[in-house]
């Protein structure tokens, strides 16, 4: 059988702390989040392929 089983749902990240300092640069607590898992996923490693 060949068939792919898709992987499994990444964990649930950590509640991103939120800085004065952050609210001043980003405006809104969601972006913070936002841009706190696109770094996340830019430093994900690409999937291998067998």
């Amino acid at each position: 059988m060949d068939s792919e089983t898709p992987p499994p749902a990444p964990a649930k990240p950590p509640r991103v702390r939120v800085t004065p300092e952050d609210l001043d640069r980003f405006g809104d607590e969601d972006l913070i989040r936002r841009a706190s898992n696109d770094e996340w996923l830019r430093n994900e490693a690409p999937p291998h392929h067998g």
